[in-house]
């Protein structure tokens, strides 16, 4: 068989143009690397009382009974680690402490250089690929200067306004910039016809057996050909630009419902791939009024854990926990547009507080949540997993330090403590990790 130059070029060119796209006809789904996740979710609250917050009935990791406030996490058990037991390097520390994200306390560092988790990995992310518009997205009403997020030993602000947020994820800076996924998807598709057009000439000049295979040829085309349309529509329809959330928060229940309103704001940007790391923080260590839609009205701190008030924490918590499922829910409900499953399954949630126990007011028994879907960085079992920390090693930076290696770094230099006393065990928590 002879081909002209004119044809030979054509058809070369063509097939160049499809390289940047072999990774979508890959027949099977790309998924987060193995031990990673793509994002962070921090939901950050006040400190529980640990009597209501401790799994019972406990005879094993994976064997043991959730209290009343953890009603709605029954079905994301799968996907869910509890963890306690864990200590800060001053556990005396309790109201307005900069551990809680930082891995350090009011001890501080020698050279101020105090950093959350979420900055940490933000700074880290920004020379790679995975830089994004936004760096880190932090909101919430309530946090005023007392927000636990940190930078060069200073506490940053959150955006409390709904709508400031809203501006800030979808304003034309913060967008990707180039065609939009429709006009993407019809130029791919054009040239796969292109391809397709070329070969087809081709047909007259080959024998049966080579006719039977260049069939075969087209058909895979036209499979990667509807893969390619497929995973765009799916890029397109998980990434829309919500309508602008209301703006008052004037009163409590209007803060109430701009904190919630943030879920979705956060999950947005997730999905629309303008940031991979977000943080909530529902009121501050001193004080967090609230008034849900369920009727919930009360300040948490000297309303109910200094008054003894256990049936309204009970309430109040089990309010929070719906709010954190709801998290889980909206993030499994979004298909990744590679394919890779949800954005739950590359997301790791992570339901961290200020201090360990509310009602003794110290650091000793620091607790954390953390959730991802299947094939994540996140070691799950069927029933969930509740982890005690043992006695040999019960940092809780090293939870930090989990959520740091779960986005694929493992230079923990220049985070937590610094002192040469700590180095030795400076280590994410191997149980945590798949």
């Amino acid at each position: 068989m002879k081909l002209n130059r004119r044809t030979f070029h054509r058809t070369a060119g063509a097939g160049l143009v499809l390289m940047p796209f072999y990774k979508l006809f890959d027949a099977k789904p790309a998924r987060a690397a193995a031990g990673r996740a793509r994002r962070i979710f921090i939901f950050h609250t006040q400190p529980c009382d640990t009597g209501v917050w401790k799994p019972t009935d406990v005879t094993g990791e994976s064997n043991f009974s959730l209290p009343e406030m953890w009603k709605a996490m029954e079905p994301h058990r799968p996907n869910t680690v509890w963890v306690d037991g864990l200590s800060p390097k001053r556990p005396q520390d309790n109201h307005y402490s900069p551990h809680a994200l930082t891995g350090i306390g009011r001890e501080g560092r020698p050279d101020k250089g105090i950093i959350s988790v979420e900055q940490f990995i933000g700074d880290k992310l920004e020379a790679t690929p995975e830089k994004r518009p936004i760096k880190t997205l932090l909101v919430g009403t309530g946090a005023a200067g007392e927000a636990v997020f940190y930078r060069d030993n200073s506490r940053l602000q959150t955006i409390a306004s709904p709508l400031s947020a809203y501006n800030t994820i979808f304003s034309n800076e913060a967008t990707a910039t180039g065609p939009s996924p429709s006009v993407l998807l019809k130029d791919r598709k054009s040239i796969l016809d292109v391809i397709r057009q070329d070969i087809s000439k081709l047909n007259g000049a080959l024998g049966a057996s080579e006719k039977q295979k260049l069939d075969l040829h087209l058909e895979s085309i036209r499979q990667f050909e509807l893969r390619i349309a497929d995973n765009m529509q799916k890029g397109a329809t998980a990434c829309s630009k919500p309508m602008p959330p209301d703006n008052d928060t004037g009163s409590v229940k209007q803060k109430t419902l701009a904190d919630m309103a943030f879920i979705d704001l956060i999950v947005a940007a997730f999905a629309c791939d303008i940031t991979r790391l977000g943080g909530l923080q529902w009121g501050n260590s001193h004080t967090w009024r609230f008034d849900t839609p369920n009727g919930l009205k009360n300040e948490y701190h000297m309303g109910i854990i200094h008054v003894g008030r256990r049936a309204q924490a009970v309430q109040i918590e089990t309010w929070l926990t719906e709010q954190f499922a709801s998290v889980l829910d909206k993030l499994k409900a979004i298909p990744e547009p590679d394919g890779s499953g949800t954005l739950f399954d590359n997301t790791l949630v992570v339901w961290t507080r200020d201090f360990g126990e509310a009602n003794a007011h110290g650091s000793r028994d620091m607790k954390f949540v953390l959730a991802q879907g299947q094939g994540g960085y996140l070691k799950t079992a069927p029933t969930g997993r509740y982890i005690r920390a043992n006695s040999s090693n019960k940092r809780q930076e090293r939870v930090l330090l989990n959520l740091i290696e779960a986005m694929g770094i493992n230079d923990f230099t220049g985070f937590g403590d610094i002192g040469a006393d700590f180095k030795p065990s400076k280590t994410p928590m191997a149980e945590l990790a798949a």
